[in-house]
């Protein structure tokens, strides 16, 4: 066991911190993937993309279209709380549900 609480194990972490990063292969997709996300939240786009699916839903497949949708919200922070859910109980409320 190496501690990391000293001034050994602060330097062992700043010598290896480039190896580290460029050593862990997932590192480049998930920052790829989050600059997408951050990206498509930043334009609307996801924003839009929620509104269309669940305006798009039939009557009777509402219901699951706004739990598919929040599941999918997750993606982008606070789109499910600040978008969805004023939305839904808009559609909710025009169907009389």
């Amino acid at each position: 066991v190496v501690s990391l609480l000293n001034a050994d194990g602060l330097e062992l972490i700043v010598t290896n911190l480039v190896k580290n990063f460029v050593g862990f292969a997932p590192l480049g997709t998930v920052l790829v993937a989050m600059l997408g996300v951050a990206i498509a939240e930043y334009s609307g786009l996801l924003s839009a993309a929620m509104r269309g699916l669940v305006m798009g839903a039939s009557q009777r497949m509402v219901t699951v279209m706004v739990v598919f949708a929040g599941i999918i919200s997750n993606t982008a922070s606070e789109l499910g709380y600040v978008v969805l859910i004023p939305l839904a109980a808009m559609l909710f409320h025009s169907l009389g549900r």
